[in-house]
Parts: structure tokens; sequence; C-alpha cells
């Protein structure tokens, strides 16, 4: 937490890093408060957490996506003191008819509302599964999907000394589909004990639209806890598998993948972590044994979308 050499005549003899004064702002911002939950925000990767200690209401927002983001979360007309990660005041801002607008990057703000704020502690919480609401222009639906099950390629990997079979259909699980007139693919599979994966893949070479910042898709989860992700490669021959999630719930959810190159594996090519346009598909989307022990079940995926920058 504090840099080298040590220097002498000085108070202190060492000078702290930025992390250091990143934890004493948290610390001290924080010191007391409890918190109360994740409120509910456009998108998934933008994060605003609500913290009280008796009235007093307090604010740490951030984005996970890169480049900038704005939020607005519901709040009664006033100002908010702003602190940046280090603890260093900013401009007040203040919250207008239609809420505080909140300015987001990949470093924490602290906010702190001036006067008590009933609509604030009523904000509504984040909840997993909801449809973020994207501009107009932003969605492409992506390209081939509605071609099922042909135009694409169920693909065993990992060990292949591992059991696995599976199945690919163009059809919808007993409770039918998330909104009408969605197309839906289905993986019937089952694994050995050990590294096994099944894909979904273009049956030819699929180019990727523009420069998405996401992709979005319907998962009818069968409760296994195994691994959701997808793979897409780019112009250099670098592949890139965003961090995958736990399909821990049963039905329906929609869920978001990043495809900046954020938060996300990647390997071959240019091997930098930086997405290289234009890029294409390798895996619309791939299950994989959490625990590498033996699994089974059926997981289905519909209305898959590429969003683009606004």
């Amino acid at each position: 937490m504090v840099r080298f050499p040590y220097q002498a005549g000085r108070d202190s003899v060492y000078l702290p890093k930025p992390a250091y004064h990143a934890a004493k702002a948290l610390t001290e911002f924080l010191s007391g408060f409890t918190f109360v939950r994740r409120l509910a925000a456009s998108r998934p990767r933008d994060f605003v957490l609500l913290f009280a200690r008796g009235e007093e209401l307090r604010l740490a927002a951030w984005t996970a996506a890169r480049g900038p983001a704005t939020v607005v979360i519901p709040a009664a007309s006033g100002a908010f003191r702003v602190l940046s990660h280090k603890g260093e005041p900013g401009a007040p801002i203040a919250a207008g008819p239609e809420g505080l607008r909140i300015e987001l990057d990949g470093s924490p703000r602290y906010l702190t509302p001036e006067k008590p704020d009933t609509d604030l502690r009523a904000a509504p919480a984040w909840q997993p599964g909801l449809i973020p609401e994207y501009p107009p222009g932003t969605l492409e639906p992506v390209a081939g999907f509605d071609r099922l099950p042909a135009g694409w390629n169920l693909v065993p990997d990992g060990d292949e000394k591992v059991a696995f079979t599976a199945t690919l259909t163009a059809r919808a699980p007993a409770e039918g589909i998330p909104l009408p007139g969605m197309e839906v693919l289905r993986i019937d599979y089952a694994f050995g004990d050990g590294w096994r994966f099944a894909r979904i893949a273009p049956a030819t070479d699929l180019p990727i639209a523009g420069k998405p910042e996401e992709f979005g898709l319907w998962i009818h989860g069968d409760g296994t806890g195994n691994l959701a992700r997808l793979r897409f490669t780019d112009s250099s021959g670098q592949t890139f598998q965003p961090d995958g999630f736990a399909i821990d719930w049963k039905g329906w959810r929609y869920v978001v993948f990043p495809m900046d190159g954020t938060e996300s594996g990647h390997w071959g090519g240019a091997d930098d972590g930086v997405v290289h346009y234009p890029v294409r598909w390798d895996s619309l989307f791939l299950i994989d044994s959490a625990r590498q022990r033996a699994t089974k079940g059926a997981v289905s995926i519909a209305g898959p979308v590429l969003v683009l920058p606004r």
C-alpha cells in the first residue's frame, strides 16, 4: 500500500500508493453504514449500491463496461455531494424531475444526498433476468438464428476421453417460449467425470455485425449450476470467451455477456485482450461442466441479439 524507497526527512517516510487512498476513501465513506441493495439500472454491468445508517443514505456507483455510461435512478429533487474513488471532492450533482442522472466509469463514485430522500430509499432493486432498456437502433438480431437447427452445429469439446452425449433440436421447453414469435434451440446433454463441454457453432463462417458491446439472450435453465459461455474471434485470430456464470435457475431468464473484451479470457492471434474488428462467431453458446463431475441436463436459448454502441 506504500511506495518505495524509504524517503528520509518525509512525514511519512513512505509515499502512499493510489490503492491506499482508494481503500481509505471507501472505508471512511461507508463507516457505520449497512448495505441495503443494488439498485435497478438500465444495463447489467452498471452498478449502483445503496447504503444506509439510520435515516442517512449513501450511494456507490460504477460500471464494469468498457467506456463511460449513464444511469438514472429515482431520487427526490435536491443536491448530492460527490467524491471520487480516492476521496477527492467532485462537482455536486442534482436530481431533477426524471431522477438522479449519474455518469459512470470504471472507478467508483460516492454520492451523498444533502437531505433525506424517500424516493431514493424506495428505489427498486436490481433483479437478475430483467430485460435492459436499450435505446432504439442499438439491437441487432443474430444472423442465422431464424434457420434452426440448420445453420448451427453441436460441437463436442474438452477431453475426448470423457463420456459425452448431446443433441441439438429446435424445440421449446414444456412451458413454451419467453416472448411470442421467438425461435428456440435446445441442448440435451450428459457429460462424464472430467473436463467436457458442448458448443453451438455456426455451420459456416458467420461474421458479427458492427462492434457490439454486449450480447443478450434468453436462457431456459436446468438448475444444474453448469456454466454458460460464448466465444468469438477477432480479425487477428484472437478468441475471446467472456466469463461464464452458473445456470443455477430453472425456467427462462434474460442474460447479458460482454463483447468488448472486458471480463473475458482470450488466446491466440494478437493475444492482447483488445478486440480487433471485424469479429466472427466461434460459439454462439457453450455449456460447460462446472465441477468436472458427471452431469446431465437440458438448456434452451432464444432471442439472441447484439447490442451495438449508442
